[in-house]
């Protein structure tokens, strides 16, 4: 994940080159991100699992799709679908595992600085309604739900074709969900299109 972020930083400068810089902001988007994920777990609670016989892997893969509108230069809101990937308590004496999966739903403010024509830096606060399975060899042991704060920070650049008055943009984000006493954190990248 961090190699790829590292790509996308790369690609800026050749992209500020090829692009004018006279555009204005375009006001809807549509897009996707993808990144890891990783729940947030207590010491106390890794403790009593190791006491238990017990290894937690609570890192995992993890995807969205948003949508969103521009109200102007400095603000934004989206709506958002997102798959926060699983999480993974293992018996170091058997092969039964038991895996958590996290889903969610929500909208957010942004807060937008631009930092040059085509480079923002933003952060996030909004609400989300997850949901939550843990599963143990294909059947669900206990499922839960709720609605939680979630908040982040990011920076995008956006990226004017020539050929278009339309426009991309690639972003790197931090959000943390919170969900009840745990939160799952998303580092990702993602690209966009505004219209």
């Amino acid at each position: 994940m961090k190699g790829f972020g590292l790509g996308v930083i790369l690609l800026m400068p050749g992209m500020a080159l090829a692009a004018p810089h006279h555009h204005t902001v375009k006001m809807t988007y549509v897009g996707g991100a993808y990144g890891e994920t990783t729940l947030d777990v207590s010491s106390a609670d890794r403790a009593e699992y190791a006491e238990e016989g017990l290894s937690i892997d609570d890192t995992d893969k993890g995807y969205k799709f948003f949508l969103g509108h521009r109200i102007n230069r400095y603000a934004a809101v989206e709506g958002f679908l997102a798959d926060l990937g699983e999480a993974t308590l293992s018996h170091q004496d058997s092969a039964i595992s038991a895996s958590i999966e996290m889903d969610t739903w929500g909208g957010v403010v942004l807060g937008i600085v631009p930092l040059h024509p085509q480079i923002e830096a933003f952060a996030k606060l909004g609400l989300h309604a997850w949901d939550m399975s843990a599963k143990m060899q294909g059947q669900t042991l206990l499922e839960d739900d709720g609605t939680d704060m979630l908040y982040g920070i990011g920076a995008s650049y956006i990226y004017y074709p020539t050929y278009s008055d339309d426009a991309v943009s690639v972003r790197i984000e931090f959000e943390r969900f919170e969900m009840d006493k745990e939160s799952v954190d998303l580092f990702s990248a993602g690209i966009s299109y505004h219209f």
